[in-house]
């Protein structure tokens, strides 16, 4: 574990989780946070070769992102993203030092959405504008082929989801979807949830459970549309899974890997060892994070028919478990 590592899982386990911990859940408070959160993000600097464009899309609004430094003919490439933060907070800003990494290690641009969010707008709002979004895409001459669908915590829940709802709406399927840390059981019957309770640096279990009664919207919660590691996964297209092992998510990563893999779609699994929560987002701080989003940038890549550089860190270190399937 690197230093770096160890220097953020004892940040957050000493002030983040504290903080998630015993704040209020009550929803002024909430729509309270957003601005103050996403406004403490906006302070972080961006890379010169970066440009962010504002985009609307009717009743939410996206951001563009682009690099100087691509290839003109990644124009046409495009990640869809879709932030974390419980279905409660976070945005585009908040997830741009991930966002801004992406566009070179995937070669592309990534329109990262500003989804509706719980309590005032419970499901199926976010799913709605996830649809919405990815649709739009299609109507400006994007091939759906071009596209990767990716999200972080219940950003990755939503990216399943959407990607359940593509398919069963018999829309064109993407190349792939990229889950960093995935809610895909919002009953929380995992094992994690006990066994990581205290190993997780950042997420207390019963703030989980909030959430996810705060976004049902009086649905139950193992709905295939809510948690999809209770739908049918036959069809989806590739996939990419990262969890850190000592996440209380940890089994929502495993056990949907698992069933996806009997469902005969292309997942790979892994599990990073010592890693919090969405730990990505410390990409360019810590090494492991940095390596993660360049492995999922080629990921990316290769789901679309490219062939990405090769990596020239050899990560066999940070990982305690490799799942890959292939088609057969």
């Amino acid at each position: 574990m690197s230093s770096q590592l160890v220097m953020v899982n004892g940040v957050l386990k000493t002030v983040v989780k504290p903080v998630i911990q015993y704040m209020s859940m009550h929803p002024k408070k909430i729509s309270q946070r957003r601005p103050l959160l996403c406004g403490a993000a906006a302070l972080l600097p961006i890379p010169d070769h970066i440009r962010i464009e504002r985009q609307s899309l009717g009743k939410f609004d996206a951001e563009w992102i682009h690099s100087e430094k691509n290839d003109s003919r990644v124009h046409s490439k495009v990640v869809l993203y879709l932030h974390g933060g419980g279905y409660i907070a976070c945005s585009p800003i908040t997830h741009r030092n991930l966002t801004t990494r992406l566009v070179r290690y995937a070669q592309s641009r990534v329109l990262a959405i500003n989804y509706r969010k719980s309590p005032e707008y419970p499901y199926p709002y976010a799913l709605d504008d996830a649809i919405h979004a990815y649709e739009w895409l299609l109507s400006q001459g994007i091939h759906p082929k071009d596209i990767v669908i990716a999200g972080d915590s219940a950003g990755g829940n939503l990216t399943l989801v959407t990607l359940l709802e593509i398919r069963d709406r018999n829309l064109p399927l993407p190349a792939g979807g990229a889950c960093l840390s995935p809610w895909t059981d919002l009953t929380c019957k995992g094992d994690s949830i006990k066994f990581n309770r205290g190993n997780d640096p950042m997420i207390p279990s019963r703030r989980v459970r909030h959430a996810a009664k705060m976004h049902a919207n009086g649905m139950p919660l193992d709905d295939p549309r809510l948690s999809p590691i209770f739908a049918d996964l036959e069809g989806l297209p590739p996939l990419l899974i990262h969890v850190g092992d000592n996440e209380v998510l940890l089994s929502d990563s495993t056990r949907f890997a698992a069933k996806a893999k009997t469902s005969g779609v292309d997942v790979e699994l892994k599990v990073w060892q010592n890693a919090p929560h969405v730990f990505q987002l410390f990409a360019g701080l810590v090494p492991q994070s940095t390596q993660a989003v360049r492995e999922i940038g080629h990921f990316m890549q290769r789901v679309r028919g490219e062939t990405p550089a090769v990596a020239q860190n050899n990560v066999a270190e940070f990982s305690r478990e490799s799942l890959i399937t292939q088609p057969s």
